[in-house]
């Protein structure tokens, strides 16, 4: 679990996103880095886009201690209100959920399986820690937070994201069953 290592910045850092989500409709990101202290920061290398994709490579390393994982936002506002036809009240915000197609509920906070699978492959490759942090502009305060758990990693598990990733046609929906018991998963108040 991650909530109690969050720095000030970076729960400024996921806020300020957010915020910029909200008023450009594209996604912000960064990795999570892992301090020498065990506390989480912000990387500087940072992401804008329709789909924010931060390039995992090894080089330039982008923090100076290990990566914790990552952290990007999904624009969902406005999309929603062209759907519903106005616009979203204070109220709607704290009670919107989704349904995919595989008939799996969602909020704003929750990960897509391609986000689920990314983290968990980069954990199984010793890359990152294996945390996956995702917010949208509907509830711009609260943050959902994935992190894949120690003994998750089994060459079974990696091996199916794997396959997984390459044949499913379903990445942009919920996470799949399967794959949420391998997570500890926590929501994150930016108030």
């Amino acid at each position: 679990m991650i909530k109690d290592k969050i720095t000030q910045g970076l729960r400024a850092a996921m806020f300020n996103s957010t915020k910029k989500t909200e008023d450009t409709n594209k996604e912000q990101g960064f990795f999570i880095c892992s301090n020498k202290d065990g506390t989480l920061a912000p990387s500087r290398i940072r992401c804008e886009g329709e789909t924010c994709q931060i390039k995992v490579s090894r080089s330039p390393k982008p923090c100076p201690g290990e990566i914790q994982g990552f952290f990007h936002t999904h624009p969902q506002k406005l999309g929603f209100e062209k759907k519903i036809g106005r616009n979203v009240t204070e109220e709607e915000k704290r009670h919107l959920t989704y349904t995919d197609s595989r008939g799996m509920e969602s909020t704003a906070q929750m990960p897509s399986y391609s986000d689920i699978i990314t983290i968990f492959i980069t954990k199984c490759e010793r890359y990152t820690n294996g945390t996956i942090c995702t917010a949208g502009d509907l509830e711009p305060d609260k943050v959902g937070c994935w992190t894949a758990k120690k003994d998750s990693t089994s060459h079974m598990n990696c091996a199916r994201a794997r396959v997984d990733k390459m044949l499913s046609r379903e990445l942009e929906g919920s996470p799949k069953k399967w794959i949420r018991p391998l997570f500890d998963i926590e929501t994150i108040d930016l108030k």
